[in-house]
């Protein structure tokens, strides 16, 4: 068995908060799914790398121009959440956040199999779609 896909999960209505236990003999995984976040934030700046590129606002306005051919409006706040949707396969952004996400959810659920098979519990706390695509295969290989 695999990750849930995001075409999977498109068909899927959960709420949230989505919470879930698995136990694993003596051990459990907690597991915390909340809303996204999608606030940048200084740290964006610092792990990026790039000490040499203008994060100004101005600049961001002039790339977005750029590159979507229309005026960046701040306020539209849909444009920004669908560019980066990972459920959505409209732009080369929606891709690159799918891909990244699925490396992300492997990586960790590869890490709770490694803790609770080294016998500790683990609580998890990320996001929902997070926690209800990782569910079915936490349950498989626990």
């Amino acid at each position: 068995m695999s990750l849930m896909s995001y075409d999977e999960y498109q068909d899927v209505h959960h709420t949230t908060p989505y919470t879930f236990t698995i136990q694993s003999g003596l051990n459990s995984v907690y597991y915390f799914g909340e809303r996204h976040s999608f606030s940048p934030t200084e740290m964006d700046r610092e792990t990026s790398e790039w000490a040499d590129f203008d994060f100004s606002l101005e600049a961001m306005k002039k790339v977005h121009t750029e590159f979507f051919g229309i005026p960046f409006d701040q306020n539209d706040g849909r444009f920004f959440y669908n560019l980066i949707d990972p459920t959505q396969s409209k732009t080369i952004f929606n891709k690159i956040s799918r891909i990244t996400s699925e490396i992300r959810d492997r990586y960790i659920v590869k890490e709770i199999e490694k803790y609770v098979h080294q016998g500790y519990s683990v609580f998890v706390q990320y996001g929902a779609s997070h926690a209800v695509m990782q569910e079915p295969l936490l349950r498989e290989i626990l």
